[in-house]
């Protein structure tokens, strides 16, 4: 098989599972960091297989060329990122985006004009904590562009690659549609997860918060023209469903970074779906309540 060199940034969750599947599958990828010189041995438990990798870090200032870039940090982050990347030797590579939110393509086109940049929908399950990384759940990977219509074709290495590292991926035409839809159910699970500090399943298991849920969902019904046109409120409310049973036992991300006193993406889902709706004249009042309530913590 082909080997592509990849620079992954971030090493939360994602980035782990993503740098430790291209090793394990000999593909030369760096994990970035804001530490250098450290080596670690990552214990994978996986429902693809346990196994162990060495993974060593470099921090940005030891920055090499590599054929694809793989971006997995905070929303909140990515904007200082992309000032620091465009100072580096970054020619034209792929990027690609794994993280919550939207309006960040934009904003990676701002520093980095000449890359082209994907983003990543991903429904993979990872918990990470020290030297144990848990692949809790199997998923997707869809890889897709919201604004330019790159071909396929550019990038079918990429995805064989990536496929063959950690299936399934796949490119999707549609993305726009499954990136909105993806917004949509982060802007429910995420802040109601987060606010009562539960598990994704817990929002399907407990009347009071279905309601919450669908009250919180219904004020976005006049968004779905825009967002979502073919979609009816009901439909979204069953995928949000789905996506809850089927992460039932996973913590959101917004959850984690809560318990962990860190900034949260609200600002790039529910604030993204705010500033979306001023556009229309569309208040949201609920939303921005929940913003507010997320931030409080």
């Amino acid at each position: 098989m082909q080997k592509l060199s990849f620079n992954i940034i971030g090493a939360g969750a994602i980035g782990h599972l993503w740098a430790c599947f291209l090793n394990r599958n000999q593909q030369l990828t760096k994990l970035y960091t804001k530490h250098t010189g450290i080596e670690k041995t990552i214990e994978v438990s996986s429902p693809l297989g346990d196994f162990k990798q060495q993974i060593n870090y470099s921090a940005l200032s030891s920055w090499q060329s590599s054929d694809v870039v793989i971006i997995s940090v905070k929303a909140h982050q990515l904007e200082s990122l992309c000032q620091q990347l465009a100072r580096k030797k970054m020619g034209t590579v792929p990027i690609i985006l794994m993280m919550n939110g939207m309006g960040l393509q934009e904003l990676v086109l701002q520093y980095l004009p000449k890359n082209p940049v994907l983003h990543a929908s991903i429904t993979h399950g990872a918990l990470l904590q020290s030297n144990k990384l848990q692949h809790t759940g199997l998923g997707t990977t869809l890889l897709g562009n919201l604004s330019s219509n790159y071909p396929k074709e550019d990038f079918k290495t990429l995805i064989k690659i990536l496929d063959t590292a950690l299936p399934q991926v796949m490119w999707n035409k549609n993305h726009i549609e499954s990136m909105n839809l993806k917004l949509l159910i982060n802007a429910i699970i995420n802040p109601i997860t987060a606010l009562h500090n539960l598990k994704n399943g817990e929002i399907i298991k407990n009347n009071f918060l279905i309601a919450e849920a669908y009250e919180l969902l219904q004020e976005l019904e006049p968004m779905l023209q825009y967002l979502l046109p073919n979609k009816t409120l009901e439909e979204v409310h069953q995928s949000i469903m789905k996506v809850a049973l089927g992460t039932s036992k996973n913590s959101s991300s917004m959850r984690q970074d809560v318990k962990k006193q860190k900034e949260t993406e609200i600002d790039f889902i529910n604030g993204y779906l705010i500033n979306e709706a001023k556009k229309h004249t569309i208040s949201l009042p609920q939303n921005l309540q929940i913003i507010r309530e997320i931030k409080k913590l």
